[in-house]
């Protein structure tokens, strides 16, 4: 039953060391700064693939800005989707590459495999998706002009549990991450490694993902950053409360959208077909805020963070 919703909200869519991380910086240029822009389609999402090391070819959607400069070192954003969902649809659904093409970034949309498609979120599973990703840092960082200190994981849903994956065993590549609508804690081989900032969001009526699974994990994550176990809460909207975590090693931050949804918060495009779809959608994905951007608060946290 889980599937067939999680399918049918993809339908809808559519159309560990000191970790401190700052903005401000030199950044970390890769190879890909001195081999220029032939062959590279800009200002496009393009379809691409690429053979992982266990001799699978996947594929994953690229998008470039048209300004792209091959020796100004770009930002990367990885967006994964949900259970069940597309590169596609997550493009459709965050608004990373209308970001990306206005403030400059390259933005890697990987799919998962198997039907539903599902993320495997520990390295070593098969397929392994910690490789894929890895694979597709590598390519990036070889191809275009990328600042490694400036790399980061996002998504929605299983998208945002795969990103608490990759926070964890790429803890060394990702600068920070931002999971919406889902948050993990694989304790292997999170714990030990260095501290990766964090920025969630969450309904505590979500029930597709458990609101307080999230708490639970979340609690795991404030441990692992050695925070102080009770964070302080600030009202900032009529439906949002805002949880920090304090004394940590990273930052730790966890939106709460009180009676909200399993949704993207702030998403334009599913509050743009709500005139249509109004109780088809909120049957389905149940109360969307206004009162926050996740889109904007992910750019907002991944401007202040880069690695040192």
């Amino acid at each position: 039953m889980r599937v067939l919703l999680l399918a049918a909200i993809a339908v809808l869519v559519v159309g560990c060391g000191d970790s401190e991380t700052q903005g401000d910086g030199a950044p970390n240029g890769s190879a890909g700064c001195s081999r220029g822009t032939g062959g590279l389609i800009l200002g496009e999402a393009t379809e691409e693939t690429i053979v992982t090391a266990d001799g699978r070819t996947r594929e994953y959607q690229r998008y470039v800005p048209s300004n792209y400069d091959a020796s100004k070192p770009l930002r990367v954003i990885l967006d994964s989707h949900g259970l069940g969902s597309t590169a596609t649809q997550q493009r459709n659904l965050s608004g990373y590459l209308e970001r990306a093409e206005r403030d400059g970034a390259i933005v890697l949309w990987g799919q998962a495999l198997g039907q539903p498609a599902v993320w495997q979120l520990l390295p070593g599973d098969a397929p392994d998706d910690i490789a894929l990703v890895a694979a597709l840092l590598d390519e990036t960082e070889d191809r275009l002009c990328v600042d490694r200190s400036r790399i980061y994981a996002s998504g929605m849903s299983m998208g945002g549990l795969f990103s608490s994956a990759i926070a964890c065993s790429l803890n060394e590549r990702v600068a920070a991450i931002v999971p919406v609508a889902g948050v993990a804690y694989p304790k292997t081989p999170c714990d030990g490694g260095r501290m990766v900032p964090i920025r969630a969001f969450h309904g505590d009526a979500d029930f597709i993902v458990s609101f307080a699974g999230v708490e639970e994990n979340v609690q795991s994550w404030a441990t692992h950053q050695g925070c102080d176990p009770v964070p302080t809460e600030t009202r900032i909207g009529s439906d949002v409360v805002h949880r920090v975590y304090n004394g940590c090693g990273a930052e730790l931050e966890l939106y709460v959208v009180e009676d909200g949804g399993h949704n993207w918060p702030g998403n334009q495009a599913l509050i743009d077909a709500l005139p249509g779809l109004e109780e088809r959608i909120r049957v389905i994905l149940g109360h969307i805020t206004t009162d926050v951007d996740a889109t904007a608060l992910a750019w907002e946290f991944f401007d202040k963070h880069r690695l040192e």
